[in-house]
């Protein structure tokens, strides 16, 4: 399974009015440790960063991870970004897991039970979810449970319907933990809480 991982920190900072410590505490910790645990599963053959910033020191976390420097506009939707960073990456891989690293604890657990969904065809596209539901085949269900914390979508699929979740897709249910992110105060908050509470990273 290869991850890719999109950033672009212009877009984080102006969409979420991310101050600079938090930004940085993120690029110095956070992203830094999710790509350590992410490497260490032996279920993850590559992580790839796609990011605006020159990110490429965190190459040498290891071997796995590799760093793209690609500017992703801001105007683009989540279909948009999903097109450019399947032009951009240097990875190539049928099925794409699109991970948002601002969901630092989403397990490796769940985004190998996406990508074995769609690599096996038993669906096209799977969500990471608050609930779990396999094979849903209402289309306009596809956009409306995306919630953009990550995606695993078949290339192919994509490339011929523009869609990153396409029915049939299944809802990957995630705990508690895995729904906290990086989007605002109260969750930096939250994330701090859950790491001095001993809960690794």
């Amino acid at each position: 399974m290869q991850l890719l991982v999109p950033i672009n920190l212009g877009y984080v900072q102006d969409r979420y009015r991310m101050p600079e410590s938090s930004l940085r505490f993120f690029l110095d910790y956070v992203l830094p440790s999710m790509l350590a645990r992410y490497s260490l599963d032996e279920r993850v053959e590559k992580v790839e960063v796609i990011s605006d910033a020159d990110l490429g020191h965190l190459e040498f976390i290891s071997s796995k991870v590799i760093c793209t420097n690609s500017l992703i506009p801001k105007e683009l939707d989540a279909n948009g970004v999903a097109a450019h960073i399947i032009e951009a990456r240097k990875t190539q891989s049928k099925v794409v897991v699109q991970c948002n690293p601002l969901f630092p604890f989403i397990s490796i657990d769940s985004l190998y039970f996406g990508y074995q969904a769609v690599a096996s065809g038993e669906v096209c596209s799977a969500v990471g979810s608050i609930v779990h539901k396999s094979c849903v085949t209402v289309n306009l269900l596809a956009s409306e449970h995306d919630l953009g914390i990550f995606s695993v979508y078949d290339t192919e699929t994509f490339m011929s319907t523009g869609q990153r979740v396409s029915p049939p897709f299944s809802e990957i249910g995630l705990q508690a933990v895995e729904l906290i992110g990086l989007r605002n105060p109260k969750d930096m908050d939250l994330f701090e809480l859950v790491v001095n509470s001993g809960f690794s990273l």
